[in-house]
């Protein structure tokens, strides 16, 4: 999982570098969510249940992130 977790942080990453336009710069937010045959699941169904569940949390804790950035 260490592999895939730090897969998933060099795509977050890029994802979310800033963008420059016209006006300035644009940043996009990344969640993302995978899951590991045979570890997680061993049909389509339950690794896109898990994959989910693992992308809802991100998103979770990217929005958390926000909103503590916002109040500081």
């Amino acid at each position: 999982a260490g592999e895939v977790t730090a897969a998933e942080e060099k795509i977050r990453v890029i994802a979310e570098a800033p963008i420059a336009i016209e006006r300035g710069h644009v940043q996009i937010g990344v969640s993302l969510g995978w899951a590991m045959f045979p570890q997680d699941g061993l049909d389509t169904r339950t690794l896109l249940k898990v994959a989910d569940l693992r992308m809802f949390e991100a998103k979770k804790h990217r929005k958390a992130g926000r909103v503590e950035n916002c109040l500081v």
